[in-house]
């Protein structure tokens, strides 16, 4: 009876077990790897099949590109930080824009362009520090600093979130630009509707001369990486069908331009080198492919999980678009992330695609799954930036979810908008 159970109920249980064992406390890579051999075990394969499978998921050629990336991405961030290379960003930021309520909504922005865990605490102090005048409320700066810290996160390919959902769709990381981008002035737009315009921070202050060197010397590496990631793409493209080799060479050069201008020493490197939450998120990621390598298998009939899936989905005329929408949504609540929400619902989101599915079906369900997941992140109370800047402004949760509302409806509105017009006109 257990073994004969509708694939559908499998695979929606196991998700449930990976979700709820992230939630007291096991870490969300351990119990993906866990729940993809479950999986293997309940589509009855024996022991021995069912660890091949978990093995070959997690290591191979193209996942250990991903954890390289993600790792030099981490080590730049962490750099920058140590340097000062950041802290110079954020002045140039607020000497170079004379309106205080833009530049309270700039300085989590730029902070955000680098994919800082938690980074919102490093933002949150310059937004208390823009409002010279103590004029506005602490809600006020708590959701200004929350919501503008992660406008980039849809999709800008610094973010491991991005990075992964482009290596489970397939979709490469330009279209993924190119189609999530618009979320990205959702995002600004309602924020600044919802959250700046009541802002009243009296008049502008004098833009102060001689600064903008300092913030494009500060952005430098950013610059680089992305000249350097282009041109070497464009080098090896007749060389290697990889999209990640130029993105690991083009992190090495930023890397070392920082060490170059800022001159770590190596207490700073062992910090960076050592630190236990870079390897926690790598985890993670071998999580993922196993989690997903489990979702693309077959049982030992031959007949692979998806299908039985999808037939599942038929026989009770669930439309997929609810799968889509609901289960990254929820992902992202339980998770708090985008690489966790991404990790744990995008195998089965795109176990739904079906073979032979356009690139605009399939971008269709990508930006409709990260966009719904990606609001169900903001509104987690699991979601470190979110904790951080409550402690930080002694604010309550409950009356910043009701700030953050608008422009979260405003966000799903647009996923759906743009998911209907990929799937038309991609």
């Amino acid at each position: 009876m257990i073994f004969g159970a509708p694939a559908l109920l499998k695979v929606l249980l196991i998700f449930t077990a990976v979700l709820v064992l992230n939630r007291v406390g096991i870490h969300l890579g351990l119990s993906l790897i866990a729940g993809g051999l479950f999986m293997a075990l309940w589509f009855e394969h024996g022991i021995s099949s069912s660890l091949e499978i978990v093995f070959k998921g997690g290591w191979n050629i193209e996942c250990l590109f991903l954890l390289i990336v993600i790792y030099e991405i981490l080590t730049l961030t962490l750099l920058m930080d140590k340097t000062g290379m950041m802290q110079k960003m954020i002045r140039g930021i607020r000497s170079v824009v004379p309106s205080r309520r833009v530049s309270m909504a700039m300085l989590p922005a730029m902070i955000g362009l680098l994919p800082m865990p938690g980074g919102a605490a490093v933002s949150a102090p310059m937004v208390d520090a823009a409002d010279e005048e103590g004029m506005v409320a602490p809600l006020q700066k708590t959701v200004v600093n929350y919501w503008f810290r992660h406008s980039w996160e849809y999709w800008w390919p610094l973010y491991p979130g991005i990075l992964l959902a482009s290596e489970i769709s397939g979709v490469s990381l330009k279209n993924i630009a190119i189609v999530h981008m618009p979320l990205t002035f959702v995002s600004i737009i309602s924020g600044a509707f919802f959250l700046l315009l009541p802002l009243k921070l009296g008049p502008k202050k004098a833009r102060p001369k001689g600064k903008i060197r300092e913030l494009v010397f500060s952005l430098s590496p950013i610059i680089l990486l992305l000249l350097l990631w282009f041109l070497i793409g464009h080098l090896l493209k007749s060389v290697s069908s990889s999209k990640y080799p130029p993105m690991i060479l083009g992190l090495v050069g930023a890397i070392l331009w920082v060490q170059f201008v800022g001159g770590a020493d190596k207490k700073t490197w062992k910090d960076i080198l050592v630190r236990k939450r870079t390897y926690l998120l790598l985890l993670v990621v071998v999580g993922v492919k196993v989690f997903s390598a489990t979702l693309e298998m077959s049982n030992p009939e031959g007949v692979p999980v998806v299908e039985m899936v999808r037939h599942n989905l038929g026989d009770l005329h669930i439309p997929p678009i609810f799968v889509i929408m609901i289960i990254p949504f929820v992902s992202g609540v339980v998770t708090g992330l985008a690489f966790g929400f991404v990790g744990a619902s995008f195998p089965i989101v795109m176990s739904l695609v079906g073979q032979g599915a356009s690139t605009a079906q399939v971008m269709s369900y990508v930006v409709l799954a990260y966009g719904f997941g990606y609001v169900g992140m903001m509104l987690s109370p699991v979601h470190v930036c979110f904790v951080v800047t409550n402690e930080y402004f002694n604010t309550k949760m409950l009356k910043a979810y009701k700030k953050i509302l608008g422009p979260g409806i405003c966000v799903l509105l647009g996923a759906l908008c743009l998911s209907y017009i990929a799937s038309r006109f991609v």
